[in-house]
């Protein structure tokens, strides 16, 4: 039977009699001004307690009847256009504290919007719940308890603790992290605020729990960073009767991210700190990072290029160059160019470009790691060199070919005056007899070049560009190395030519012994190795051309501190007698790279090394050994060695004294 607002009924068919057996009950709610019932089923009466004419029209009675917490679920429902079917917490006048389904069904207003609803309502059976209470100890319930808190913290690392609706704690256990700091447990009986007193924090969060919420606070407690969960019990009434909170000791976790981010932070100041520019990308060129000095590099921010294809920053040559580069990587190869990048404004710069793939701990390919250095000016300083070179090299063709066209000429004027010789011999002639005439005019320039390099190397230093330096001692040092090349074959060329010339005098060992540890030492050291030099005669003086002997040793000690590396280098100078002669030897042995013993008969030979591979790496032009050994037979005497490939080498001079000038 269906009560209206006045109280009126209408009557009850057999649709009506099999709801009733159903336990429904049907009522109208109007959501507007405020929700209340409209009309309901007599029947509500006895499910809430309450006369039903008593429940139509009155809003404050139907709110009181509903628990606080869902009463925002009926107010929900009254705005919803769509049909619904949920759960509200509900009291009887009596106190009985019961759960009523319902079915709505919405309807609308004259404007559109929902009005209101209508709804069928079915109490639900729900078991009663024993009211949570703290026994005495022995209470079969309060053991129980107990050995369930006991058991939690055995499990795990956890602070759990029960507090009463008075804040007093009735239970807290705690177990400590292995080597993790400690909380107090004798609190049983203490109020939350009594127990920590200086962590208002704690106490704020069992409070809002008390007040019916859940509760998630990090907080530090004495010395101990944890994880505080608060959740309100109810008791079957529905009401707060407790809280029960567990807190995870997160120390090692907090400082274990602080360490994290103090490293982090530490790498991040290294990279930044660095001058080389450093940029990560995935695999298909998307930058991931960027350090500020690759972004001032590229005349933008960090900011700006992150998410940005590296492809932006370069024109279309260097992208494909890019592009094969990335596919490189993929496949596990680093790369190292020169490579130039486009700024936004369009300008260029070039730079030094180190790239290796990176892979996860899964050994999947997650990117590239880029450092970049800039070498604009090293470039810059390169076109220059390059133009200068260009500019010599057409000078050197010129001169060369006024040189070629006088050496044919000359050729042909000796081929006049010396017909009847023999042609491989004349042609012999011709050369060293060239070639030693034409000294001046070879050194001369060579000798310019070297000067002005020297010249140029200072006044770049002085003047604060260092970073031509470099290049301007390269051009110093071939020059160097080329003028030694042209004496050396001036050297041969007058020596066959027979316009070497012998001058005889009186010096001292030692101080030619001092001369020659001063002048090799340098050598010796540039490999790492150790240079040995005794005289046991430093007082004795002797007679000989004291510039050919010393030109004869050092190339002696040259070679073999070339041809040695980490090793030792020893000379031992020697002053005796042979068939009644005095007699002057110099033994010159290292531990160097050593000589084939098929390979001892040729080394003597103008422009012959032991093989191949020695010019290659130790560079030279085969010359230095023939003169020696010229220069010791034009002194009377000759040079001999013994050699084991992989152990090293000996070379013996052996040079006649005369007893007077």
């Amino acid at each position: 039977m269906i009560v209206h607002g006045n109280g009126s009924s209408g009557s009850q068919g057999p649709r009506e009699a099999l709801v009733r057996r159903m336990g429904l009950v049907f009522a109208r709610f109007r959501s507007r001004p405020s929700m209340v019932i409209e009309s309901i089923d007599s029947e509500a009466g006895e499910l809430f307690g309450v006369p039903h004419g008593d429940l139509c029209g009155d809003p404050r009675l139907l709110r009181s009847l509903v628990h606080p917490d869902d009463r925002g679920r009926l107010d929900a429902a009254g705005a919803s256009l769509e049909p619904l079917r949920f759960e509200l917490r509900c009291r009887r006048v009596d106190g009985e504290a019961i759960v009523i389904e319902l079915a709505t069904e919405p309807f609308l207003g004259a404007d559109g919007t929902c009005a209101g609803f209508d709804a069928a309502l079915r109490q639900m059976v729900v078991p009663k719940r024993r009211r949570f209470e703290v026994g005495p100890a022995g209470d079969p319930h309060e053991t129980e308890l107990a050995l369930w808190f006991d058991l939690m913290t055995e499990a795990t690392a956890v602070a759990l603790f029960l507090v009463d609706t008075q804040m007093v704690f009735r239970r807290f256990t705690f177990r400590p992290r292995e080597g993790g700091a400690s909380l107090p447990t004798d609190v049983l009986g203490l109020r939350v605020r009594d127990a920590f007193p200086d962590f208002p924090g704690f106490n704020l969060a069992v409070q809002r729990a008390l007040g019916g919420q859940a509760v998630r606070e990090g907080m530090r407690i004495r010395g101990v960073t944890l994880d505080v969960h608060c959740a309100p019990l109810r008791d079957a009434d529905g009401e707060v009767c407790a809280v029960l909170g567990v807190a995870l000791d997160l120390s090692r976790e907090v400082s274990l991210e602080d360490a994290r981010r103090d490293q982090e932070a530490y790498f991040q100041s290294l990279i930044q700190a660095v001058n080389d520019g450093i940029l990560v990308n995935d695999p298909d060129g998307m930058i991931e990072y960027v350090n500020d000095r690759l972004a001032r590099l590229l005349g933008t921010t960090a900011r700006a290029m992150i998410g940005r294809r590296i492809f932006d920053y370069m024109d279309k040559e260097s992208a494909d160059e890019a592009r094969a580069n990335l596919q490189r990587r993929r496949g596990g190869a680093e790369d190292e160019f020169d490579f130039r990048w486009r700024r936004p404004d369009g300008t260029e710069f070039w730079s030094l470009v180190s790239a290796k793939p990176f892979y996860d701990g899964a050994g999947t390919h997650r990117g590239s790691l880029v450092a970049v250095t800039d070498i604009t000016r090293r470039k810059l300083a390169e076109e220059a060199i390059q133009e200068a070179h260009d500019d010599l090299e057409a000078r050197v063709i010129e001169r060369t070919e006024e040189l070629s066209d006088a050496n044919r000429q000359l050729k042909v004027e000796v081929q006049e005056r010396r017909r009847a010789e023999d042609e491989a011999n004349r042609a012999n002639k011709t050369k060293s007899a060239f070639l030693a005439s034409m000294s001046h005019e070879l050194r001369t320039p060579l000798n310019a070049i070297i000067g002005y390099s020297e010249l140029i190397a200072d006044e770049m230093a002085d003047r604060g560009e260092d970073h031509f330096v470099p290049d301007i001692e390269r051009v110093h040092g071939a020059a160097t190395h080329l003028l030694e090349l042209i004496n050396d074959v001036l050297d041969l060329s007058k020596i066959e030519a027979a316009k070497m010339e012998i001058h005889m005098e009186r010096f001292s060992l030692g101080g030619l012994t001092r001369e020659l540890v001063a002048t090799s030492m340098p050598l010796a050291l540039k490999n790492d190795n150790r240079l040995t030099i005794r005289c046991a005669h430093q007082d004795a003086e002797v007679i000989s051309d004291r510039t050919k002997l010393k030109q004869i040793i050092l190339n002696l000690i040259s070679n073999a501190c070339k041809f040695t590396r980490k090793g030792s280098v020893d000379v031992e100078i020697r002053l005796g007698e042979r068939d009644g002669v005095g007699e002057l030897s110099f033994e010159v042995h290292d531990t160097g790279i050593g000589i084939p013993e098929e390979k001892l008969d040729a080394i003597f030979q103008a422009f012959t090394q032991a093989d191949e591979q020695v010019s290659v790496n130790y560079g030279g032009t085969g010359l230095g050994l023939t003169i020696s050994r010229r220069l010791a037979q034009m002194l009377g005497g000759d040079i001999t060695v013994s050699s084991v490939a992989g152990e090293g080498s000996t070379f013996v001079v052996t040079i006649p004294i005369p007893r007077s000038l």
